[in-house]
Formats: structure tokens, C-alpha cells, sequence
């Protein structure tokens, strides 16, 4: 199985240093030095039809974190659980007759990345929560508030199809749905993607997995001036952009607010064929459980990494399940006894790396004696082949500093830990760390496996 792509860097990674600019102008503001971290290189905030807009200039500090402000909408950086957030908050007071109507997005946009081709599997994870919205409307018609996920994708260059992946509208009586614009060559398509209830309860920060593919099907097989356009070849993603959209009109007077989260915006490309479906089904991508997560990750990502191959179906339910006819502690034994995630992977990696069988052993046997440098040795040939990259100074001090700690985890009353099995450890800390951040070669290999194996 080939390793997915990643199409754009994850904002929670390459942020919080973004560029605000005017969708609708195309213009930037200059961007402010102090914000914390080095400018990212391709995301940026965009905002369309503002009052007014969000300026990097005026913004508020506080170390790693800041939030600019402007009316009623904002735009903050927040440490989560799950790893750097944006906080989205925008209000609207809509008091235009018809055929007027007042528009305003802020979004968080890709458009740097290379054009990606929908002949090959796409996929998307992100993270997504509401802290609070309002909304006296709901149902067809308006003011209304939508947020959620969208894209564009051409076909042979002409056509474009604004694609969304909606999290919530107080439209969703009628979603999926969509319209021809006022262009006759853009079609925008939107698909309810996370029925969140349009009461607008806050909703924690929570992940959700799309099949961009399927998305793309679904707005082909719905809407009749996509009917002839089933060639994926000719169709290619080139933006991306995450947010809030709100509209007003209608000849009401109301007014409309949300404060919503993003996080870890992931899109891979899976470097599978692809071929259009008319019935592609739901585009949501089975999660797995936390049991699963807990067990048949390490499982599969730890032999992977040890024997230079993915196991079996069966193999991983053995190592991650099994309760009898092992020589080893399974996953979810590990974790019955109590041990916490990282320490199930490292116990695990430890028990496997000495076979003399493995990839692992016959790779770092010469190292594997106890010195310093033979430590050295490993950590950053086993760093470059989990990560791509050599650990950091700091990052190679770390790792040999937890040496005693890994030692004393593995050892028992009479059987003290070899340096094998406290090399075997520490790659399994590092696998962890990976699968965890979302940046370790394995990971993306591993969630893969089980999505196509085991969740199916």
C-alpha cells in the first residue's frame, strides 16, 4: 500500500502566521512580523463582503497566541486537546428588502498547493466544533448561517463547481442542494455532510473524515449540468477553504451570529484509482472506535515499521486483540493492565523488535550496544525513517535522555530490558508520537489499513 500525499500542510502545524486579506478585492493587508511564528507559506484568512475587515495590524498578543477583532467578527489562535485551534466568530444583522441582499464569509484558504487530479482518491480530515450561534430562522429562506468545509474543482479548466462540505445551515431542511450561479460555467453543490441540529448547541471540537471522491460523485449524479462530466481525469481540486458564510435578506430584519473552531485540516492524496459512481453512498469516512484506536493502530503501524510490511487482517487482530496463544502481551491486554497509550506502544514495539527476523533487529543490531553513540546511531536513522526528517538537537537530547525511564518501563524482577528492547521501545514512542500528530510516515499507512480492512 503506497503512502498518501499530503496535498496542503495543516494549518495547526504551519499557522498561526497567516495573511488576512479581501476575498473579494484579491487584496492583502501587510502582514504584521509579530504575530507569533514564521509566515505560513500558503494558508491565509480571506473575507468576502465585510463591513469590516479583519486587519493583522490591530491585533492582540499573547505569546504564542492572539486574536484580531473587528465589529462583530474575530478571528483567534486557541490550544485544544487536539492541537492548535481557530476560533471563527462573525454576526450579522440583515435589514435589506429584496432583491438586495447582504453576504459576508471568513474562511480560513488554501489556493497555493498544485492542482490535485480526482482520478485518484482524496481524502479529508478535520477537526470541527461550534462554541455558540443563534439564528431566528430556520427553514428556507433567510437570514441564515452556514459553516462547515469547501472546495473548488475544475473540469478541463472551464467549468467550476464550489463544492461544500456543510457542518451546519439553517437551511438543512433542504440539503443537500444546489445552485447554478449567476455564471453559467460555476455550479455550487453542498452536501450535509455532519447533520449537526441547526439549534445551534455548541458542539465540542470533534474530528470527521470525508471522501472528497464520493463528494465530487454526488454533485455529478444531483445536478444536470454536471451529468456529461463523469471523466475524473478532467477534473482537478484547487482550493480549499474552511468558515463561516452568512446571508442576509428576504425583506426580514434580524440578526444572526456563530463562534465556531477549526483544527488540523488534513487532505491526503491516497494515490488509488478512482472511477466515477453514480451511487457513491455517504461521502463520511467510518471512524474507528476508541478500542480500535487503542489496539489495531499500534498494532498495524508497529509490524509495518518493525518487518518493513503491513500484517495481515488477521495478524493485526492478533497482536492488537488476542488474550491467549501469544508469547507476547497483545495491545488490549496492555492496556487491561493499565498501561497508558504511549507506554502500550512502546511495550509493544519492545517486545517485537528483538526477533532476529525482523527488519528492525537486523538493521540496528550493530548499534545495539549500550553506548551512547550506538544510541545516537539509531535515534536518527529511525527518526529520518519514521518522520522523513532528522531530529532536531533538542529532540536527539530528549530521546536520549528518556533512556533510564524506557529502561525501567521494560525491565522486571529478574529481567532487566536489553538495549534491543529499549530501542524497540523508544520506536515505539516515536510511532506513537507520529500516528498521534499526524505527521509520522506510518500513521497515514496505518488509518489506511484500517479503514480498507477493518472497518470497511
Amino acid at each position: 500500500m503506497s503512502a498518501p500525499t499530503l496535498v496542503a500542510p495543516n494549518p495547526s502545524l504551519s499557522g498561526p502566521h497567516f495573511l488576512f486579506g479581501n476575498g473579494t478585492g484579491g487584496q492583502f493587508f501587510p502582514d504584521n512580523p509579530a504575530l507569533p511564528g514564521a509566515l505560513d507559506p500558503q494558508w491565509t484568512v480571506v473575507q468576502w463582503e465585510m463591513s469590516d475587515y479583519l486587519n493583522p495590524a490591530t491585533a492582540t498578543i499573547s505569546g504564542a497566541s492572539y486574536s484580531v477583532t473587528a465589529g462583530g467578527a474575530s478571528f483567534a489562535t486557541q490550544q485544544t486537546p487536539l492541537g492548535l485551534a481557530y476560533d471563527i466568530s462573525d454576526s450579522l444583522t440583515a435589514a435589506n428588502a429584496p432583491p438586495t441582499w447582504t453576504l459576508q464569509d471568513i474562511a480560513l484558504q488554501d489556493t497555493a498547493f498544485a492542482p490535485v487530479p480526482m482520478d485518484t482518491g482524496v481524502d479529508l480530515s478535520w477537526d470541527f466544533g461550534i462554541l455558540s450561534a443563534s439564528s431566528p430562522f430556520i427553514g428556507i429562506g433567510t437570514p441564515l448561517i452556514t459553516a462547515g468545509l469547501g472546495m473548488t474543482l475544475i473540469y478541463q479548466g472551464t467549468e467550476c463547481l464550489f463544492l461544500q462540505a456543510v457542518m451546519t445551515d439553517s437551511r438543512y431542511g433542504s440539503l443537500p442542494f444546489s445552485y447554478q450561479s449567476t455564471d453559467a460555467n460555476v455550479v455550487i453543490y453542498n452536501d450535509n455532510i455532519d447533520n449537526i441540529s441547526v439549534d445551534f448547541q455548541p458542539t465540542p471540537l470533534h474530528n470527521v473524515m470525508l471522501n472528497v471522491n464520493a463528494m465530487l460523485d454526488n454533485a455529478i449524479a444531483n445536478v444536470p449540468a454536471l451529468s456529461a462530466d463523469t471523466n475524473l481525469s478532467q477534473w482537478q481540486l484547487t482550493s480549499l477553504y474552511a468558515g463561516t458564510e452568512m446571508d442576509g435578506g428576504g425583506g426580514t430584519t434580524e440578526s444572526v451570529s456563530i463562534d465556531l473552531q477549526l483544527a488540523n485540516i488534513i487532505i491526503d492524496q491516497t494515490q488509488q484509482p478512482a472511477a466515477y459512481s453514480a451511487s457513491p453512498g455517504s461521502a463520511i469516512i467510518p471512524q474507528a472506535t476508541e478500542a480500535e484506536t487503542q489496539t489495531i493502530l499500534p498494532a498495524v503501524a508497529i509490524i509495518d515499521a518493525l518487518y518493513g510490511q503491513l500484517p495481515t487482517p488477521a495478524l493485526a487482530e492478533t497482536v492488537a486483540t488476542a488474550t491467549k496463544g501469544t508469547v507476547y502481551a497483545t495491545a488490549e491486554e496492555l492496556h487491561n493492565l493499565g498501561y497508558s497509550d504511549p507506554n502500550v506502544w512502546s511495550v509493544l514495539a519492545a517486545e517485537l523488535a528483538p526477533d532476529p527476523g525482523s527488519a528492525f533487529s537486523m538493521q540496528f543490531l550493530s548499534d545495539a550496544n549500550g553506548t551512547t553513540a550506538g544510541y545516537t546511531n539509531f535515534i536518527e536513522a529511525a527518526y529520518q525513517q519514521d518522520f522523513g526528517f532528522a531530529p532536531s538537537a533538542a529532540n536527539l537530547q530528549n530521546l536520549l535522555n528518556d533512556i533510564p525511564g524506557m529502561t525501567a518501563l521494560l525491565s522486571g524482577p529478574g529481567h532487566p530490558a536489553t538495549v534491543m528492547d529499549v530501542m524497540g521501545g523508544i520506536e515505539g514512542y516515536l510511532l506513537y508520537a507520529g500516528q498521534t500528530s499526524d505527521t509520522g510516515l506510518y500513521a497515514p499507512i496505518a488509518s489506511a489499513f484500517m479503514q480498507a480492512h477493518l472497518l470497511g
